[in-house]
């Protein structure tokens, strides 16, 4: 049969506890003292647990977010480097659609000459067999 009885004894509480056989005495004072310590350390275990969980944390986004800004420059790169071939591309092809000297000059230097009277020929389509395009 256990019982737990609280004494005092001078100002010092302690309490006798039977167990059976044996009787102890604790010092009630202590016990709570060890029972507040105990609890202290494992707040503070878990607080440290939770602050370098947050850490981690924070670094990996961190690292995400340089990540990320780095891969949005490099696409921002590339934006520019096609903008400016895509500029460049639409100046030769209006140059070379309207330098028809130049174009002349090259064909001449080719070897190309206009086309003699013998080598032109002249298709006349019946009306029926023409194909008709609605705009």
């Amino acid at each position: 049969m256990k019982s737990t009885t609280e004494y005092m004894i001078g100002n010092t509480a302690v309490q006798i506890v039977n167990k059976g056989k044996r009787i102890c005495v604790v010092d009630v004072k202590k016990r709570k003292q060890k029972g507040r310590m105990v609890k202290r350390g494992l707040v503070t275990v878990i607080m440290a647990a939770m602050l370098t969980v947050a850490c981690f944390y924070v670094v990996r986004l961190n690292n995400q977010q340089v990540i990320l800004g780095d891969s949005v420059q490099r696409l921002q790169d590339q934006v520019t480097v096609l903008k400016e071939k895509t500029e460049e591309m639409k100046r030769e092809a209006s140059d070379a659609a309207l330098d028809y000297d130049t174009i002349f000059s090259k064909a001449k230097k080719l070897g190309m000459k206009f086309p003699k009277q013998d080598q032109v020929y002249d298709y006349k389509v019946q009306k029926s067999t023409a194909v008709r395009v609605k705009n």
